[in-house]
């Protein structure tokens, strides 16, 4: 009988360096963090996640990288938290090695809202990476 998916295991935006990962991820790790409307030093607040879902399993198990190659792939996404609390400037700065999973990535990181960053108290633009670490076995 043949199998057509391999075994999977999948670690989708769970904190990197985190000592034992939640079931649930609680949201992205944001970091590399830049402010670039507000002077250098300026005191700021990161942006709060509303929504970060995972990337679609279903999704992610139909790539090259789930179907055919194990071991740890890893992800980082670039974006940027608009004053609005919505999201510009998506794009991949290490890829996994395959497009696909990265363009999935893209779209998922694409849905997230955030309540903005704010200096002196008043929203900002954000700008940083987080990161995906995606496990197949």
């Amino acid at each position: 009988m043949r199998r057509l998916l391999p075994p999977l295991l999948l670690a989708a935006c769970v904190p990197t360096g985190t000592p034992s990962a939640p079931p649930e991820p609680v949201g992205p790790t944001f970091f590399d963090v830049t402010y670039p409307d507000i002077p250098p030093g300026t005191a700021a607040l990161p942006p709060e996640p509303v929504n970060t879902p995972n990337p679609p399993l279903d999704r992610i198990i139909r790539t090259e990288l789930a179907l055919f190659h194990k071991g740890l792939h890893r992800n980082r996404t670039y974006y940027c938290v608009h004053p609005s609390g919505a999201l510009e400037v998506i794009t991949t700065v290490l890829p996994t090695g395959d497009p696909k999973l990265d363009e999935i990535v893209r779209e998922t990181v694409a849905t997230w809202t955030f309540k903005p960053a704010t200096a002196a108290g008043k929203p900002t633009r954000a700008c940083g990476k987080s990161e995906f670490n995606f496990r197949f076995e």
